[in-house]
């Protein structure tokens, strides 16, 4: 991906800007492009999806004796972040970004400490087995795990265009060192949470926790990061929007983007208890072609040697 991202920004001496599609229209052509506007489109919406569950479900459990349903809860996040979703300059949501990614690392490292915490106070929960699950839990499990390559392709090629030009040459080393770092700590996190809860620990994690000040505060910081970050992941499809429409339909624009949140809200009523489900097709329709078989179908375009075109060939496969 970083290859072929590297020979797309020599295309384009004016110094332009690059992202993910410019790559692969300029290397795959329009096919790619089109996989790669599917993927991103797909896997963005579908993160919202997620995003009004997971909102949902942590809200109930913060006030039990409310007794809301999950739809009311829903609904009532998606008129938070309709006018959110009007905002049609990134640089904006900056702020709530940052304040988003700072709440996130600390929810996820305190929902992980409590996961240790137990499991070594108390030892392995019951019913923790050995072993590889059955064939329907495990093909959702790979869906799941893939789900984690969400931002790859996405990501990465803005990111390295950003970079200052001496810093370029370490960007594969940063990219790989990244994501092994992240795929540890999603391992650790996964074990810690199975050994503490056994079979009975929840698709989403702060379920798991129990009752009390310390849990119901990091419940409480989730639902803000995912209330603060919910227009930023959905941007990516509302910008397209943006450019779909042209100049001089600003009100057309407003009134998709408002829509869109509704059908999003809507499809997170209809599963709202299969969280699991929804994640595991994310992962195995949008988030697997995009880090498996987008960066290797552009750089077929620029490999020099025969290994390099197999190498390609096989991710392709693997990845459909």
């Amino acid at each position: 991906l970083i290859a072929s991202w590297r020979v797309a920004r020599d295309r384009r001496p004016d110094g332009a800007p690059l992202g993910i599609n410019e790559v692969c229209s300029s290397l795959g052509g329009p096919k790619l492009d089109a996989l790669a506007r599917f993927c991103v489109i797909s896997m963005q919406c579908g993160v919202g999806v997620t995003y009004f569950i997971f909102v949902a479900e942590n809200i109930a459990t913060l006030f039990p004796s409310a007794n809301l349903p999950t739809a009311v809860l829903i609904g009532a996040m998606a008129c938070v972040e309709m006018p959110l979703v009007l905002f049609k300059r990134i640089a904006k949501l900056h702020a709530t970004n940052a304040a988003g990614n700072v709440l996130a690392a600390c929810c996820l490292f305190s929902v992980f400490g409590v996961f240790v915490y137990n499991a070594t106070r108390d030892g392995p929960a019951p019913g923790v087995v050995r072993g590889v699950n059955a064939p329907g839990s495990t093909l959702t499990f790979a869906g799941m795990a893939l789900y984690a390559f969400e931002g790859m392709a996405s990501i990465v090629v803005p990111v390295c265009d950003a970079a200052a030009p001496q810093h370029r040459d370490a960007l594969p080393g940063i990219v790989v060192g990244t994501v092994a770092i992240v795929a540890v700590f999603f391992a650790a996190f996964g074990l810690a949470g199975y050994l503490a809860r056994g079979p009975s620990v929840e698709v989403v994690a702060t379920e798991s926790l129990a009752t009390g000040p310390y849990p119901d505060a990091v419940r409480g910081a989730y639902v803000a990061v995912v209330l603060l970050t919910f227009p930023l992941q959905l941007f990516p499809v509302t910008d397209l929007i943006a450019r779909s429409a042209g100049p001089g339909a600003a009100r057309r624009d407003a009134v998709v983007r408002v829509f869109l949140v509704l059908f999003l809200a809507l499809l997170a009523v209809v599963f709202r208890h299969r969280l699991d489900h929804v994640v595991s097709i994310l992962g195995a329709a949008a988030c697997a072609p995009l880090a498996l078989v987008v960066g290797p179908w552009a750089h077929l375009a620029v490999a020099t040697t025969a290994a390099g075109r197999r190498v390609d060939y096989f991710c392709i496969t693997v990845g459909w």
